[in-house]
């Protein structure tokens, strides 16, 4: 098992313990972008969505995939 792996299980196994619900999202941009502006873009959508739903009660990972 590589590290990546190992940390990836062990954080979601963290969020488990924590959170009753435990959603995996898969988020695609229409067209490539660096990693500075898809980060930004993804922390964009987080602000939007901490703004609709709140900050409280929810948590998550994130695991960028370069293709």
């Amino acid at each position: 098992m590589t590290k990546s792996c190992a940390a990836f299980r062990l954080t979601a196994q963290r969020l488990q313990e924590k959170h009753a619900r435990l959603y995996f999202w898969t988020i695609t941009f229409s067209s490539v972008h660096s990693d500075w502006e898809g980060s930004r873009m993804f922390s964009d959508f987080l602000n939007h969505l901490r703004e609709v739903v709140g900050r409280t009660g929810w948590g998550g990972l994130r695991v960028v995939e370069l293709h």
